[in-house]
């Protein structure tokens, strides 16, 4: 069960103390690209994977924490292509408008957690609505385990299945670090109506969705429909695109929003820094 961060004697948390965990699901039902690989690991542009686009978003929003939920067998893969951490892009935004100050040490980190789905919900559960809660439940404990003061206020959570233009998203992440809950739509539809994206919950849209699971609901729209009832604050995105299948695949590569390669650079600067990780910190992590 969450439970809620106690106030401090001021009565309310500055901005530097508020926890934002982003969620990246990953396992969910298998779509029909039939590739020997994930998914999520699909080209959306040159050089950038739809599960790069996912963890980038969560970056954008301001997240301190991101947590990828996946089954193992999927797991080194992805961690291979992502990394350990990602730089915050709005930080390298800031040194490439000040080129007196390129210093990436000085760049805000974000480190990237894998949380493997457990093997008794194979099957049974194996949803990205589950996956949601997964990942949820396990940056709480884990949190909690080194300090209640670390446990999440809020969850954003990104589909690595839903493209649209997230570096809005830059100017916005204050909007996601308050107690008030945010989803983004599209022609007023959002997660509620089975879209793939983002939205942010706390622990009572938590305990109606788990709620929800358990009754053998496992669709978006069914397990978060409680999100309406939070009554959230809307996002409207310019424009939006599902790749949940081959056909909608195929729409997004030939419209007039294809990105025509990785443009998550700046100044000379990658926000996936994953070899610069390896390198000075090899063998942190390996299992044993």
């Amino acid at each position: 069960m969450l439970r809620e961060k106690k106030k401090s004697k001021r009565g309310k948390f500055a901005i530097g103390d508020f926890h934002l965990a982003g969620i990246v699901p990953v396992t969910g039902e298998k779509l029909d690209f039939n590739m020997p690989w994930h998914d999520s690991l699909v080209p959306i542009a040159q050089n950038y994977l739809a599960i790069e686009h996912a963890v980038y978003e969560c970056a954008c929003a301001g997240a301190n924490t991101i947590w990828v939920v996946c089954k193992e067998g999927t797991t080194p893969l992805i961690r291979h292509r992502l990394g350990d951490w990602i730089f915050d892009p709005v930080e390298i935004d800031s040194i490439s408008k000040n080129p007196r100050s390129k210093q990436k040490d000085h760049i805000r980190r974000i480190p990237i957690y894998y949380v493997k789905l457990k093997p008794i919900d194979f099957e049974r559960r194996e949803s990205l609505g589950w996956s949601v809660l997964t990942g949820a439940i396990n940056s709480f404990r884990m949190s909690y385990r080194v300090s209640k003061w670390l446990i999440p206020d809020k969850y954003f959570v990104s589909f690595p299945y839903g493209i649209y233009d997230v570096n809005t998203l830059r100017m916005k992440r204050r909007f996601f670090r308050n107690n008030h809950s945010y989803v983004l739509t599209h022609q007023g539809k959002s997660v509620a109506d089975g879209l793939f994206t983002g939205f942010t919950f706390d622990r009572d849209v938590f305990v109606y969705a788990r709620r929800e699971i358990r009754k053998y609901k496992t669709t978006l729209d069914e397990v978060f429909k409680s999100v309406r009832m939070d009554e959230p604050r809307e996002i409207e995105l310019d424009w939006y695109y599902p790749i949940d299948s081959w056909e909608n695949y195929k729409k997004y590569l030939s419209s007039e929003h294809a990105v025509e390669k990785n443009e998550n650079i700046a100044n000379g600067i990658t926000v996936f820094q994953k070899e610069k990780y390896k390198r000075e910190y090899t063998g942190i992590g390996r299992e044993t």
